[in-house]
């Protein structure tokens, strides 16, 4: 199993490799889950008026790794918290990474919107950001009949055998799974921790533990490219964090 000091190292190459809006909000998750688990949304998230102790932390961002690293981004003066595909979206030669479509999901400036909140509580712009940002995906984003966002639609790859397995799904649901487990545990028991904790260990023998880079990933620009992406995918290394934040946090609660 990969150390926390491996982690840091992936996390740290998510840092560096994030250009669009739906990277800098996994990042910053990956960083907030990381970095700050009593602050994320597996803490206690939802304000209850009749419990003061259970509104959105007051926090001073800049001791919040997340926040701090999310705030230069986050635009306070339109409806959306983020330019689409962000402020950085230029062809990255480096890690062969190209720009392919240079559109955006309605959903995607809205990965910002958990910092946005948690810097919104000393910071009142960046919680009216939030606000419009919100508002912005109930009033006016296009709809399916059955009450779907629109967004881009991708096939079902899990169906699909002549694609490779890949570490970014692989580590999203082993993540959900550790934290499903813990909300509900009679539900998502040992089978479901079991092949989560199977899952990770396979991830981890994927990383390169000079430069932290986690492969092989879906081209992050690129979903119909069927190479073998290891030019460090920023959604890649984010979940790769927040699965083994979601696996650190699984066994607090399994072992308390």
């Amino acid at each position: 199993m990969a150390n926390h000091s491996l982690i840091n190292t992936v996390l740290a190459k998510a840092v560096q490799v994030a250009t669009h809006s739906w990277e800098y909000g996994s990042v910053a998750q990956a960083l907030l889950e990381w970095n700050n688990a009593t602050l994320s949304i597996w803490n206690a998230p939802f304000p209850d008026d009749d419990d003061d102790d259970d509104e959105v932390p007051t926090l001073d961002w800049n001791h919040v790794d997340a926040l701090e690293y999310a705030k230069p981004f986050i635009r306070t003066n339109d409806t959306t918290l983020v330019d689409g595909d962000g402020e950085f979206d230029t062809i990255r030669y480096d890690t062969i990474r190209y720009d392919m479509f240079m559109y955006c999901a309605a959903g995607d400036p809205a990965a910002l919107g958990i910092s946005a909140l948690l810097i919104g509580k000393t910071c009142p712009e960046y919680y009216a950001a939030a606000i419009r940002q919100a508002e912005h995906l109930v009033d006016d984003v296009p709809r399916w009949p059955n009450g779907a966002i629109s967004s881009l639609l991708l096939r079902n790859y899990l169906d699909d055998e002549s694609w490779w397995g890949e570490i970014s799904g692989t580590s999203l649901l082993a993540a959900t799974a550790f934290r499903v487990a813990v909300v509900a545990p009679d539900v998502f028991g040992e089978a479901y921790t079991s092949w989560a904790q199977a899952k990770l260990d396979v991830v981890d023998g994927k990383i390169d533990e000079a430069t932290g880079i986690v492969g092989p990933a879906i081209n992050p620009l690129n979903w119909h490219d069927r190479e073998q992406y290891f030019g460090a995918s920023p959604e890649g290394q984010s979940f790769v964090v927040l699965m083994h934040a979601a696996e650190r946090d699984w066994k607090a609660e399994i072992y308390a």
